[in-house]
């Protein structure tokens, strides 16, 4: 999304934004996003100052670590963002917006706190039977 300068109003501006997540190239072996990105927040204008802030969400479907179960969830992203002014036309957010939602990604991709994960043995994912290998 461009933001063309010019066009902030002295009282800012509400912003509302989609991104399609191929555009973004945000999918990994264990996140895949499930609809567009949404962005919403104001952008203001002070001086040579301009300031972003908002929220961006998406519904996520994730691969658990331990168990590689799948499941869903939803990725939200406080964004406050800062750009300098320095004569240009237009700030493109695009990408600072990729970054705010990969910021957003679990360090640790778990389906539950007490996920048992597979048997090393015999593959069984222990949350749904009891393996009989004795692991």
């Amino acid at each position: 999304m461009k933001i063309f300068l010019d066009k902030i109003p002295p009282d800012g501006k509400h912003l509302e934004a989609e991104y399609s997540p191929d555009k973004l190239d945000l999918d990994t072996e264990y996140v895949k996003l499930l609809v567009p990105v949404r962005f919403s927040g104001r952008v203001e204008k002070a001086g040579s100052s301009v300031f972003l802030k908002g929220e961006v969400s998406v519904e996520a479907q994730l691969s658990c670590f331990r168990c590689l179960e799948l499941f869903g969830t939803k990725i939200a992203q406080d964004v406050e963002l800062h750009y300098k002014d320095e004569g240009m036309a237009f700030i493109d957010i695009t990408d600072d917006i990729r970054q705010q939602v990969i910021l957003g990604y679990p360090i640790k991709i778990l389906c539950s706190d007490d996920c048992r994960g597979i048997c090393p043995s015999c593959g069984k994912n222990k949350n749904k039977d009891e393996c009989s290998c004795g692991e």
